[in-house]
């Protein structure tokens, strides 16, 4: 765990989905380990779930459609999360599911 909290340690995730149920853990395990954390989700009902297992108000929370493009990249952009891959190329990122 020591060396997870090390790596994680002030780095920038961008999470998406992270209202859903996987995505809530991995906020909350990010969190844990000092990582600066931004979630990108639909509203939806399943926030409330979130809300109770998450340290959600440590989580720059963004909702929006993920097909969106343009509002992915500009949210992206903003955070600028050390993952160079989603942050270069969000498109190739996402398009391997």
């Amino acid at each position: 765990m020591e060396n997870l909290k090390k790596f994680y340690k002030n780095k920038r995730v961008l999470i998406t989905g992270h209202t859903g149920f996987k995505g809530t853990w991995l906020a909350s395990c990010l969190i844990k380990f000092e990582a600066n954390v931004m979630g990108f989700s639909k509203t939806d009902e399943r926030t409330n779930d979130y809300k109770k297992i998450c340290y959600y108000k440590k989580i720059k929370n963004v909702y929006g459609d993920i097909l969106n493009y343009n509002y992915l990249k500009k949210k992206n952009y903003q955070f600028q999360p050390s993952n160079n891959l989603s942050f270069g190329s969000p498109v190739t990122c996402f398009s391997i599911l």
